[in-house]
């Protein structure tokens, strides 16, 4: 088995789910129970629900909501929108745009854009338009080989087959 561990500073946090405050994670299936209040999601993670969503007016009317009764797509950016807001120093997100209404994938990138500047994000996912614009390091996995991707991001994921060219 490999050496799986989180450096912060320098120094060894084993495991970093321990670690009050340092890190959250999405995974690709949902994130909430099904019978959980949206509103008390929230409060359970210490996030201000109408901060979270300031920049998505229309998901208020969802606030009481469980997470069974929200569509897939919500769900998943209603999830998304917490752990971004969360009192965290690291998200890790599996494919966070899954499901999302493309109306809704430019804010949401937009608001991850912003909210990099005081936490560190990890995004996983196959939705390389919307990810590599908010990317400051790129790393592929490629045939179980992790390569960190350098100058023209692109175009090395066209020689890797990964962009049509």
């Amino acid at each position: 088995m490999a050496d799986a561990s989180v450096r912060v500073n320098g120094h060894r946090v084993v495991p970093a789910f321990h670690r009050r405050g340092l890190v959250n994670y999405l995974p690709q299936e949902p994130l909430l129970p099904p019978s959980l209040p949206l509103r008390q999601a929230a409060r359970l993670l210490g996030v201000d629900l109408d901060k979270a969503t300031a920049s998505f007016p229309e998901l208020r009317a969802q606030f009481d909501c469980r997470s069974s009764e929200l569509s897939g797509g919500s769900a998943r950016l209603l999830q998304t929108l917490l752990l971004l807001h969360a009192d965290t120093a690291f998200s890790l997100f599996d494919e966070p745009f899954s499901g999302v209404m493309p109306v809704h994938v430019e804010t949401l990138a937009d608001e991850m854009q912003r909210l990099k500047q005081r936490k560190g994000l990890l995004l996983t996912d196959h939705r390389y338009a919307e990810v590599l614009p908010l990317c400051d390091v790129v790393y592929l996995l490629h045939q179980g080989r992790l390569l960190k991707l350098e100058g023209d991001v692109r175009e090395a994921l066209r020689d890797y087959g990964y962009l049509a060219h």
